[in-house]
C-alpha cells in the first residue's frame, strides 16, 4: 500500500469513527457528573512517584519506567494543566450524555475518548480536527466543548498511561477506575502505550488550538457570516457559551451539511 492510500485509508478510519460516535450520542439536560480520574487527579502525583520503585522490580517493566522517569516533567505539566484549565464552574458548563445508568459524563470527554481510539494514541492537530469536522457533520459541538477538548485530551492520555502501568506492574492499584479504557482497550503493547501517552501529552502543548477551534467551529463560521445574532450569556466573548438562539443556529448549520 502506497503512503497516499495508506493515509487516507486511516482518515476514512478517523472520519467513520467520528460521524458512527456522533449518531450515538444523546443529550441530557442535567450537569456532568464527576469523572473518576478527575475526581481522583490529586492523587495521582503520588501514585506516579510510587510507580517508579514497584516499576524497578518489575523486569519487563525497564522500558515503561525510563518512559516515566526521563518524562515526569511532560506527565506533572499535564496534571497542573488539567486542573487549572478545567475548573467546576467550566466543567458543569460542558453538555453531559443521556444515558439509562451510570455516570453522565460529559460529551467531550466520551469524544476524547473517541479520538484516542480512532488515532491509536497517534494526536496530531490535522488528525483532530478530521474527527471533529466529521463528527459535526452529524451534530453541532459548542464552543464551551471544543475548548475543552485538549484538557479533555490530556486526561484520557493519562487514564491511558495509569491503565498500562497497572496492567504491567500488577502491584499497583490505580487510584481510580477507569472503566472506558478498560472495556476499550487499544490495540498496543503496554509498554508502547505509555511512550504514546506521553508522545501525546507533548504533541497537544504544541498545538494551535485557538486554529483548531477556528478551522472546526460550526458557531464560529456562523459569527464570521453574521455576528448581529449571536451574543455570549454575560456579555463576554471569552466565555464559551453563547445565547440559546445562536446555538440553536450553529445547530441548522450542522443540519443542513448532512
Amino acid at each position: 500500500m502506497t503512503t497516499a492510500n495508506a493515509n487516507w485509508k486511516a482518515s476514512a478510519g478517523i472520519e467513520s469513527a467520528a460521524s458512527g460516535l456522533a449518531r450515538l450520542h444523546a443529550l441530557s439536560d442535567q450537569k456532568p457528573d464527576a469523572i473518576p480520574s478527575l475526581a481522583g487527579l490529586s492523587a495521582i502525583p503520588q501514585w506516579l512517584f510510587d510507580a517508579h520503585a514497584v516499576l524497578r522490580d518489575e523486569p519487563a517493566a525497564d522500558k515503561a519506567a525510563e518512559w516515566l522517569r526521563d518524562n515526569a516533567y511532560v506527565v506533572d505539566r499535564a496534571l497542573r494543566q488539567i486542573r487549572e484549565d478545567l475548573p467546576p464552574g467550566f466543567y458543569k458548563q460542558l453538555r453531559a450524555l443521556a444515558i439509562e445508568k451510570g455516570i453522565h459524563s460529559p460529551r467531550i470527554y466520551d469524544i476524547g475518548q473517541g479520538i484516542v481510539r480512532a488515532t491509536n494514541l497517534q494526536l496530531t492537530a490535522e488528525s483532530i480536527a478530521r474527527f471533529i469536522s466529521a463528527y459535526q457533520q452529524v451534530e453541532t459541538l459548542d464552543l464551551a466543548e471544543l475548548w475543552a477538548l485538549p484538557t479533555i485530551l490530556r486526561l484520557v492520555c493519562i487514564e491511558r498511561l495509569v491503565s498500562s502501568l497497572e496492567r504491567i506492574a500488577p502491584k499497583l492499584v490505580a487510584p481510580f477506575e477507569s472503566i472506558t479504557s478498560k472495556k476499550l482497550p487499544l490495540l498496543l503493547d503496554d509498554t508502547e502505550c505509555v511512550a504514546r501517552c506521553i508522545r501525546c501529552l507533548t504533541t497537544l502543548d504544541a498545538i494551535s488550538w485557538a486554529e483548531v477551534v477556528d478551522a472546526t467551529s460550526a458557531i464560529d463560521a456562523l459569527l464570521r457570516a453574521d455576528p448581529a445574532p449571536c451574543v455570549f450569556q454575560d456579555g463576554h466573548s471569552d466565555a464559551g457559551r453563547l445565547s440559546p438562539s445562536c446555538r440553536r443556529s450553529g445547530q441548522a448549520v450542522a443540519s443542513r451539511r448532512a
